[in-house]
């Protein structure tokens, strides 16, 4: 083999090495890219993948505007699950997904949460309770209070071992269903406790700030 032929050779080899490097890079990048698409809610079908279903009034986020005050007995879920009635069998639900839960709060652990994002689910026929709530367009639909869910990330005010569950889920988020009790809500610029939330103390914003 000549000189010319073995520089020749070495240069191709270069080349191949360095597209290998690039392409492993990009593959990379691809992985990476991928993996923050998974906990994205700016995506809008990563986030109808976490509510488990379009938002009420499409294109607006919900918040309760006000403090919610978590007692004890409640619990803490890595996602608001869906539940579907089940008419033949009078009032036993099925739970649509796998368990969520990720937190107890035990005496001693209360906290309270401020601002929550608010998972709005439609009353149907089989709804035990119904609520009217006026959208941001005026349009009225029925809700079932005891199927919405609050949504938050962790906060100062939480315990550690709170704080550390909700920080380990994929989203970065801490759920509670209102129904569940064991939360008390209390309207910004009142004094007063309410086991019920007041819908007329949601607002609707078309940015929301979820996820990590």
């Amino acid at each position: 083999m000549s000189g010319g032929e073995g520089k020749e050779l070495s240069r191709r080899g270069a080349l191949k090495v360095a597209a290998l490097g690039i392409g492993v890079a990009a593959a990379i990048e691809v992985v990476d890219f991928l993996s923050e698409k998974k906990w994205d809610l700016n995506n809008p079908k990563r986030l109808e993948e976490f509510i488990g279903g379009k938002e009420l009034f499409p294109g607006y986020h919900s918040y309760f505007v006000g403090k919610v005050f978590v007692r004890e007995g409640a619990s803490i879920h890595s996602a608001p699950t869906v539940w579907k009635n089940q008419p033949e069998k009078g009032l036993v639900t099925t739970n649509m997904r796998e368990e969520t839960e990720i937190e107890g709060i035990n005496e001693g652990e209360e906290f309270f949460i401020e601002n929550p994002y608010i998972v709005l689910r439609e009353a149907d026929e089989q709804s035990t309770s119904k609520a009217e709530i006026v959208g941001p367009n005026g349009e009225k639909k029925m809700i079932n209070p005891d199927a919405n869910w609050l949504v938050f990330p962790a906060t100062p005010e939480m315990p550690e071992k709170v704080r550390s569950s909700i920080n380990g889920t994929l989203y970065g988020l801490g759920c509670i269903r209102i129904g569940a009790g064991d939360i008390t809500f209390q309207k910004e610029g009142e004094e007063t406790m309410r086991f019920v939330f007041d819908t007329s103390s949601i607002v609707f914003k078309e940015r929301h700030n979820l996820g990590k």
